[in-house]
């Protein structure tokens, strides 16, 4: 028998949070410098991350063992371009989806297309 998950119309989508990472952005070190470097912008984001399916990988045009989809609150603060760290791991933002339910929807989130490695 094949077990069914129901999710509960009450239940929202952040009980799947289960990481927490931190999140850099890319920038300009000042003043007549051009050069940049990665400063932290959220130091502890609560998301689930999830391997991306290789079908979804070959659409997006990366290798799917190092593409990763990420949820997390639709408040967080990430661009494409940004970096995720989780421990030793480092990924790059590739895309960004906003999903804002009309009416203040507990499973408002973003999801991110990730790879890992670069």
């Amino acid at each position: 028998m094949v077990a069914q998950f129901k999710f509960h119309k009450n239940m929202s989508i952040s009980n799947f949070y289960k990481k927490t990472v931190v999140t850099q952005r890319l920038t300009t070190l000042g003043g007549s410098s051009k050069r940049q470097r990665y400063v932290q912008v959220i130091a502890a984001l609560s998301c689930a991350i999830h391997p991306l399916s290789a079908e979804d990988a070959v659409i997006g045009g990366s290798a799917f063992y190092q593409s990763f989809k990420m949820f997390c609150a639709s408040s967080a603060d990430i661009e494409v371009g940004d970096r995720i760290v989780d421990g030793d791991d480092i990924y790059t933002v590739k895309g960004k989806s906003t999903y804002d339910d009309v009416g203040g929807s507990a499973n408002e989130h973003i999801k991110l297309i990730i790879e890992k490695g670069r």
